[in-house]
């Protein structure tokens, strides 16, 4: 055998190792990409505005409600928080196809010149086959809580609690399979930063 056939035979061998061995990298479409930014930039508004309020309960001197305070209050009161929530829809500006209904509460005294921050309850997936856009009002405290004049008192802020109409998160078997609506919520949330004093 010459060096130039060994030399081939080589460079051949080589060639099909690194083809064999070495993984492919997929090339992320660019709306991959698109879903995994929006989606990650949820997952940080959400941090943020959890330090935001952390931070505003530390300056005020005051502590959170603590779970055996909730049942302090009154039917009134929590009848009262619910009815001081507005129904609106929103329209994804990018696929006008998904719309979100969702419940705001804005504070009684609201100043657009004042910072506010926003609490955000995503109800579980028992409320998905209910139309009714209040039943993530009605069903459950996680929202009407902080619309409560005496929460408002301790820690004056923006309520809102989307109605989903699909699970937007399901653990499927381990596999996480995640709804576009959290990409239409990151969006309807900068709305409200835009419109508002958030």
């Amino acid at each position: 055998m010459r060096d130039s056939e060994n030399e081939e035979n080589l460079i051949k061998g080589f060639k099909e190792a690194e083809r064999i061995t070495v993984p492919k990298v997929q090339k992320l479409s660019k709306k991959k990409i698109i879903i995994i930014s929006v989606s990650i930039s949820l997952v940080l508004i959400a941090i943020i505005i959890v330090l935001i309020f952390t931070v505003f309960i530390k300056k005020n001197g005051e502590d959170n409600f603590s779970p055996s305070e909730i049942d302090t209050f009154s039917k009134e009161e929590m009848d009262k928080a619910r009815n001081a929530f507005k129904q609106y829809k929103y329209t994804d500006t990018i696929n006008n196809s998904y719309i979100l209904d969702y419940n705001l509460y804005i504070p009684e005294n609201y100043n657009k010149e004042k910072k506010y921050p926003l609490i955000m309850f995503i109800h579980d997936a028992s409320f998905v086959q209910n139309t009714d856009v209040k039943s993530t009002l009605t069903g459950t405290v996680g929202g009407p809580i902080w619309a409560t004049d005496r929460e408002q008192k301790k820690h004056e802020c923006f309520v809102l609690a989307p109605k989903y109409n699909d699970i937007i998160i399901d653990d499927n078997n381990g596999k996480f399979v995640v709804s576009e609506y959290i990409n239409v919520t990151v969006r309807l949330i900068q709305k409200l930063i835009n419109d508002y004093s958030i």
